[in-house]
């Protein structure tokens, strides 16, 4: 297995490796949805605070996402059916999480898959886009257009609450395309102790994929630093994190389309979570 420290990293450094990872035209922005407590100690039913955003900046709201995409799963491992009256503003979307039960909840946010098309045209192979399937797009290219291909894109945005005792229901592979499974329970995230991820597709492991991990306010450090790992031939990655604070972790996992309407497929997942000092 993979087990790398963070390293430092100039900013325009940090800007080509996300970029590398998740280039896509119009969905360059990371999706994040977080909670305002990752752990609570609560006796009595009470309510935690959760952001969902799309992002440049960790921790950072730039844009607001619209409620369908969320789903929140209870500690038995069940989707709830409803999660409290949700707020769009402009900048970042909100609701309350009702916590009324001991154990581990799961925040999600799927994005409805979109197309994107990349070209070449004219003399000096200029890179162009376009918002549109194979089917939508072979209408709308222009003459000479080469070097066509188009992708779908899934994004998949998590994040854990986890009330006194920690449960691991929602943490189950559901073996159905690309998942990033967290074997070591995210209540147990310390610093400068293993943390322990799997990649899978349909169940099955994903090897020599990239993860990027990033802390929260790098705006406002000097020497701001990502960690990147590459995932082992068993799926797995084991990393550690010096420091104690809110993280946010991304990776993508691209295949053969199996369908007229795109080249390939590509399913983004963005995962928010807390580390604790000690």
């Amino acid at each position: 297995m993979n087990h790398t420290v963070f390293k430092p990293l100039k900013k325009a450094a940090i800007a080509i490796v996300a970029s590398t990872l998740m280039m896509a035209p119009a969905i360059a922005h990371d999706i994040y949805i977080w909670p305002s407590y990752f752990n609570i100690n609560a006796d009595k039913p009470t309510h935690v605070a959760v952001t969902v955003t799309a992002s440049h900046t960790a921790f950072r709201p730039d844009y607001s996402m619209p409620s369908h995409g969320v789903k929140v799963m209870g500690v038995d491992g069940k989707q709830l059916r409803k999660f409290g009256p949700y707020y769009q503003g402009q900048r970042q979307s909100s609701f309350d999480l009702a916590v009324s039960e001991s154990g581990t909840y799961g925040l999600f946010y799927q994005r409805q898959p979109s197309y994107f098309t990349k070209y070449k045209v004219g003399k000096r192979d200029k890179v162009k886009h376009l918002k549109a399937n194979k089917v939508e797009a072979a209408k709308q290219l222009p003459k000479g257009a080469r070097d066509v291909i188009t992708r779908r894109y899934k994004t998949i945005s998590m994040s854990f609450v986890t009330n006194k005792a920690p449960t691991f229901e929602v943490l189950a592979p559901t073996n159905q395309g690309f998942e990033l499974i967290t074997l070591t329970h995210p209540s147990d995230y310390v610093t400068s102790e293993p943390i322990k991820v799997k990649a899978l597709f349909n169940g099955k492991p994903v090897a020599k994929k990239t993860i990027i991990i990033e802390q929260e306010g790098p705006q406002y450090r000097k020497n701001p630093a990502v960690l990147e790992i590459t995932i082992d031939k068993d799926g797995l990655a084991t990393f550690t994190l010096p420091n104690g604070g809110r993280y946010l972790l991304k990776t993508k996992y691209e295949k053969d389309a199996d369908n007229e309407l795109a080249d390939f497929d590509v399913t983004r997942i963005f995962y928010a979570f807390e580390v604790i000092f000690e």
